[in-house]
């Protein structure tokens, strides 16, 4: 089943979470900043995997907001053990949280979601479109928009 992604409301909210991240961070609130960050990477993630306004829910839910879970949860892992003692894996308990939740496990989620679900993502059709759009002289594609082309 395909959810509509309305392009304009999501873009708007785009902005709004950009200008929040960095005032939150200037007013001491950086755990709600993290949150909204994660907030505004799924939102630009659905956004560029939308076709034609629309995105699978299945593949929505899986990497994408699978990715920003494991995010969330990373951040919130680190905010708990800020002040933890000790190390584990050889880092501060909070920045090993941040390696091992945001950067390794979401590289993973993201990059086996995208594997599993190829064909949700850029279908072998719209792949072998796109390859020879882009191999027409630019004088023939004049006057089509990236849209048309979808």
């Amino acid at each position: 089943m395909a959810m509509r992604v309305p392009a304009t409301p999501a873009m708007v909210a785009v902005a709004a979470l950009w200008a929040l991240v960095p005032l939150l961070g200037m007013t001491g609130r950086w755990l709600p900043g993290l949150f909204v960050a994660v907030a505004l990477m799924v939102l630009l993630a659905t956004l560029g995997s939308a076709h034609r306004g629309a995105i699978r829910v299945g593949f929505l839910l899986f990497p994408i907001v699978a990715w920003g879970a494991v995010w969330a949860l990373a951040f919130w892992l680190a905010a708990r053990d800020r002040d933890a003692a000790g190390s584990l894996f050889g880092f501060h308990p909070s920045f090993a949280w941040i390696v091992l939740g945001y950067w390794l496990t979401g590289v993973v989620v993201l990059t086996g979601g995208f594997l599993l679900r190829r064909e949700e993502w850029l279908p072998e059709t719209r792949w072998r479109e796109f390859r020879e759009r882009v191999a027409r002289p630019a004088a023939e594609r004049e006057g089509e928009s990236d849209d048309a082309a979808r």
